[in-house]
């Protein structure tokens, strides 16, 4: 199993413009391989080939040469995935286009050195970056990207655990609660997703402010620039924040898992629920907000190569109606609140309702008496 990890460089002045020059290198490059593949394409009506392109551009940049077929590479994956989105019919999905003045600098196995203590990428003939580091796996690849300061990504091999536990667990993802989970046996875990909501806000509030403040500015002068750079740190900074707030929530997830003897996870999909809420009126204008900024793909993505890594089979299904239907009598009935009542008697979480349902819809499981566990991903304190 593939997995990524990266962090922040600090480089020397000297090595910082290094970097940054190879990495303008990097974005002619890059704009070469967009000018060369549109060109073909509007003559021959079809794509060309990765492995026609990197003859064309080959030895013409003070860049390794395995960095040159990375970026072909890049690109032949970003052509690959736009055409998929447009034959699912997003016709908004647009092909790389966009000349870069700065672009990532990939390398891959012969441009990479590695040793206990150091790391050393190649980036052209004599010039070498090194960079002081231990306790790292054997990298496979490894790129260079500027956010706000160079951090290195870097992907390495995890074995795969192989287990041969069979009990089942399904999975609601939610805004208020970004992760319910119930078993067949009836152990059931929320996970809040308060701090989420909480940083989410605060980007929302400090993005009005800054784009106002901006607004009112001369473009480019001190004070504009001194306002972007000061909104581009706040939103990297949230940024970090809810990818360190998801890890956090998917790994406890998972450890439940695992201590419940979980071998297979099924979970909701809640993919679309943000569509059409403004022409259908189903929602207010705050909770649209809410719906679209909900970040379900990201912790479906965590959660699926956590489970893998652990032996647990990862599957996905429709959702719908399962947080609606009673487990019970099998009704339907809209909720309010956080708590599930039914006609015939029945009462429970709401959450833990859908992902008990959600279970079912892929695996037979009798009903059960629910222990709900509720957790916070981190701890924090708010006083």
């Amino acid at each position: 199993m593939i997995k990524t990890r990266s962090f922040k460089l600090k480089l020397s002045h000297h090595d910082f413009k290094l970097v940054q020059n190879h990495s303008i290198e990097s974005a002619k490059c890059w704009n070469d391989i967009i000018k060369i593949a549109k060109d073909y394409y509007d003559i021959n009506k079809k794509w060309i080939s990765k492995f026609d392109i990197q003859p064309l551009i080959k030895g013409q940049y003070e860049l390794h040469s395995e960095t040159v077929q990375g970026l072909t590479d890049i690109f032949n994956a970003n052509r690959q995935t736009i055409a998929q989105l447009r034959r699912n019919g997003d016709k908004k999905a647009k092909y790389p286009y966009k000349e870069k003045r700065f672009f990532m600098i990939p390398f891959k196995t012969h441009a990479i050195k590695q040793t206990e203590t150091n790391l050393r990428l190649t980036l052209h003939s004599k010039c070498y970056l090194n960079i002081l580091i231990s306790n790292l796996p054997k990298i496979r690849t490894v790129q260079l990207v500027w956010n706000n300061g160079y951090h290195l990504f870097y992907t390495f091999d995890e074995p795969i655990i192989v287990t041969n536990k069979t009990k089942t667990c399904g999975i609601d993802l939610g805004e208020i609660h970004s992760i319910a989970m119930a078993t067949e046996d009836g152990d059931s875990l929320i996970i809040s997703n308060r701090l989420g909501r909480s940083i989410k806000r605060y980007r929302n509030k400090k993005l009005g402010s800054f784009s106002k403040a901006i607004h009112r500015c001369t473009k480019y002068s001190r004070k504009y620039r001194k306002l972007v750079n000061s909104k581009n740190k706040m939103k990297t900074k949230t940024k970090n924040q809810l990818r360190n707030l998801y890890h956090q929530t998917t790994r406890k997830a998972i450890d439940f898992a695992v201590s419940n003897n979980i071998g297979k996870i099924v979970c909701g999909n809640p993919k679309g629920v943000e569509k059409n809420t403004k022409k259908n009126k189903t929602n207010s204008s705050k909770n649209r907000q809410k719906l679209s900024q909900a970040e379900f793909g990201t912790l479906k993505q965590y959660l699926k190569y956590k489970a893998e890594s652990k032996g647990i089979i990862f599957s996905l299904v429709n959702e719908s109606y399962t947080s609606q239907t009673c487990p019970a009598c099998s009704k339907r009935k809209k909720p309010t609140g956080r708590n599930y009542s039914c006609e015939c008697g029945f009462k429970a979480h709401r959450d833990i309702v859908g992902a008990f349902n959600i279970l079912r819809k892929k695996y037979q499981c009798e009903l059960v008496d629910f222990v709900m566990s509720y957790r916070h991903p981190i701890k924090v304190s708010y006083y």
